[in-house]
């Protein structure tokens, strides 16, 4: 009996070594355990929670935060805002956020508190604010139901994903 359980217990660390071993686990592993356990040093000394999102999430969230300054500043409490496909974003996008993808909707809710919407979401034509990337400028501006139809017509050739 001790040597099955011998048998099947090294059985399943090499199991778990081969899983770990192709291209695509070992990417995951080396980003999400292995740069994790790297970062606790600096996220230990800074305990503050603005500062480690700043630091977890980079880009997506530095970008994230200028845009509800900017619905806040306009006092709009109804925000919905209309997100870019990631695809448009990497094509149109200026050098500082070219490798930068765009959040879910649900993530952008997590890092803002504001509601956002791709271009395939059913409630697209409520969005009144737009990320509009356009010659190396980014910006955040509010839409009227015009803008938003040429908007959505200017996407259309770009397929929302991940």
């Amino acid at each position: 009996m001790l040597i099955k359980r011998i048998v099947l217990a090294a059985a399943a660390c090499l199991l778990i070594l081969m899983f770990f071993r192709t291209d695509f686990y070992a990417a995951w592993y080396q980003q999400k355990i292995t740069e994790s356990r790297d970062r606790y040093d600096d996220e230990a000394e800074h305990t503050d929670v603005e500062y480690r999102r700043q630091y977890r999430y980079a880009n997506q969230y530095a970008v994230a935060k200028e845009i509800v300054k900017k619905v806040k500043e306009a006092h709009d409490t109804n925000a919905i805002v209309l997100l870019p496909p990631n695809s448009y974003v990497q094509e149109n996008s200026p050098q500082v956020i070219q490798y930068m993808r765009m959040p879910e909707p649900v993530v952008f809710y997590y890092y803002t508190g504001l509601k956002a919407v791709w271009t395939n979401s059913p409630e697209v034509n409520k969005a009144n604010w737009a990320l509009i990337i356009n010659n190396n400028n980014v910006q955040i501006v509010q839409i009227t139901p015009q803008q938003r139809t040429e908007l959505l017509e200017m996407y259309k050739k770009y397929k929302p994903e991940l």
